[in-house]
């Protein structure tokens, strides 16, 4: 039984997902030529979490329950629970932005959040009372007792407040569901590989291309299928900047094009 039929048979008012199982549910709505409203009329109250939301998948489920309301949910794996929270269609939605939509604010007085040289602080509530080998905690001017670094970069909105997410501060990514180093699979593969992460739109086709330069020999079996690139490119050579460094990003719009003939996920 998929997902959506699940939900119908449960009789499902309210449903808490990540971002690329809303993306594949709608995906195989469209196929199916009915939208989320027809097929699941009592869900009205989603909820999003655990992965980036993008502002496409907000224009998707708007086009399939109007009438709905969608919330983004954040935290991280350093903290304890989810820490901010925006709603973003439905009653009390703020006004739509420009990009992606915003984390929001913290889910209660009880949580705090900050910024310290671009990346995302969390103290309070959502803290784990400790941390395996004393990780994460570390010393803050504005928090009594510390405070999580979270690893993601942020920064809050001008007219709102509202804390939106960035990106990373280090080469951890999201791939369909799991947290990856980028850097780490790199390593694993060998000498003469570089992987870069082609973001795909939404995270349900979020996926790592590692690129070979002549000589290299990738181990893909030293990797966790989890975290194995989807390709393997080869080229005559990697490109690289003036001062000798591999041009990441020239490799990512490289890999955006690459990937765009892989089959995805759409069974929901």
């Amino acid at each position: 039984m998929c997902i959506r039929d699940r939900l119908r048979a449960r009789q499902a008012t309210r449903a808490v997902v990540t971002p690329s199982i809303l993306a594949v549910v709608l995906r195989s709505l469209d196929a199916a030529g009915a939208t989320l409203e027809e097929r699941l009329p009592a869900l009205r109250f989603w909820t999003v979490s655990g992965e980036a939301t993008r502002a496409t998948l907000v224009d998707d489920f708007l086009r399939h329950a109007p009438g709905a309301t969608l919330v983004n949910v954040w935290g991280s794996t350093e903290t304890a629970a989810d820490a901010c929270f925006h709603v973003l269609l439905g009653a009390g939605a703020a006004p739509r932005g420009r990009g992606d939509p915003a984390v929001g604010f913290p889910l209660t007085r009880a949580v705090r959040v900050s910024l310290d040289g671009g990346e995302v602080l969390v103290a309070g509530a959502a803290v784990a009372l400790g941390y395996a080998r004393g990780g994460a905690i570390v010393a803050s001017p504005r928090f009594a007792g510390g405070a999580v670094r979270t690893g993601d970069r942020g920064a809050f909105c001008d007219a709102t407040g509202a804390l939106r997410i960035l990106g990373r501060v280090d080469d951890v990514v999201n791939v369909r569901g799991v947290r990856v180093d980028a850097r780490a699979v790199e390593a694993a593969l060998g000498a003469g590989v570089v992987v870069v992460f082609v973001d795909g739109g939404d995270a349900s086709r979020g996926a790592l291309v590692a690129f070979a330069e002549p000589g290299a020999a990738p181990d893909l079996a030293a990797v966790a299928a989890a975290a194995r690139p989807s390709e393997v490119v080869r080229l005559d050579a990697l490109p690289r900047g003036s001062a000798g460094k591999v041009d990441r990003a020239a490799l990512r719009r490289l890999a955006a094009v690459s990937y765009t003939h892989l089959t995805l996920p759409t069974k929901a």
